[in-house]
């Protein structure tokens, strides 16, 4: 019962990231579905540049060229345009010095192996260039794995960050994970969600020694606990990253369902006590005019 206990506490923290003052916002993404040109936007914006190491740049700068470009839907110069408008909005030469071509979802022409996300965007005609109604239509129809594979060719695009907004996604448009066809798709696995699977797997008969034995184990402690695995990785992301930073203190907590319970009463008040002051700070601010 420890595991379930840890794995069906850590899945309601999931709540923060998708609170409205949160990460992301579920009613956001839906809108989404009509408008192609947003739609890619928020996948530049949020996941595509989201690299290790990347410039913090980039992702402005291909969201700005978008918006140059003219054409009502992409047409067959959409990949060569976008990435001109990326290196004249960056101010970089025409031999694209400077842009991590290697790396850049944008780069033009892709190179052998490799797609980019116009080039994506270009094909997706049938379901009106729109990345997130692909991505829907392909994970509630049992196809998670094809919409997968296709991201991760993206230049720059790892497993972790096409997993990324895949879950995110599924959670967006409350899809059934049962439904997807195959679930560890939907596990982005990052130094957070790594340490806590390592930590589960105390609970289970297995040691996990490779990335998609790291998400299986997330999705099975999930399973035995009755909960959706992606809010589960969601949650662990966001007691790690944003409520614990210390990755040993992080590992312990998942093996004692009552510390973790201990250190989030302990956060409660912590939180409390900060909005308690910037309330008073208020309350002064509004009698001094």
């Amino acid at each position: 019962m420890e595991l379930e206990r840890a794995v069906q506490t850590v899945n309601r923290l999931a709540q923060i990231y998708w609170h409205p003052s949160g990460f992301q916002d579920r009613e956001q993404i839906r809108s989404l579905v009509g408008d192609w040109r947003q739609a890619f936007k928020w996948f530049l914006s949020s996941y595509a540049f989201e690299r290790q190491g990347r410039s913090p740049h980039y992702s402005g700068f291909a969201v700005r060229a978008i918006d140059l470009y003219d054409g009502k839907v992409p047409r067959q110069d959409f990949e060569k345009m976008l990435w001109c408008n990326f290196l004249k909005i960056g101010g970089f030469p025409d031999d694209a010095t400077g842009t991590n071509r290697k790396n850049n979802p944008l780069s033009s022409p892709p190179g052998k192996g490799h797609s980019s996300a116009s080039g994506l965007i270009s094909s997706l005609e049938d379901f009106g260039f729109n990345i997130v109604q692909w991505a829907q239509s392909l994970a509630g129809s049992g196809n998670v794995e094809t919409a997968w594979n296709e991201l991760v060719a993206i230049r720059g695009i790892n497993r972790k960050i096409a997993s990324l907004y895949l879950r995110d996604i599924v959670d967006a448009f409350e899809i059934d994970e049962n439904r997807v066809g195959g679930k560890k798709y939907l596990q982005p696995i990052d130094r957070w969600t790594e340490r806590a699977a390592e930590a589960l797997a105390e609970f289970l008969p297995t040691t996990p020694n490779s990335y998609w034995e790291l998400a299986e184990v997330l999705v099975e402690a999930s399973e035995r606990a009755k909960v959706r695995s992606t809010l589960t990785n969601t949650g662990l992301w966001i007691l790690g990253a944003q409520l614990v930073g210390d990755p040993e203190r992080f590992h312990d907590l998942l093996l004692r369902a009552d510390q973790l319970r201990q250190f989030l009463s302990r956060q409660l008040r912590w939180y409390q006590g900060r909005a308690a002051i910037l309330e008073s700070v208020l309350n002064i601010a509004a009698n001094d005019t």
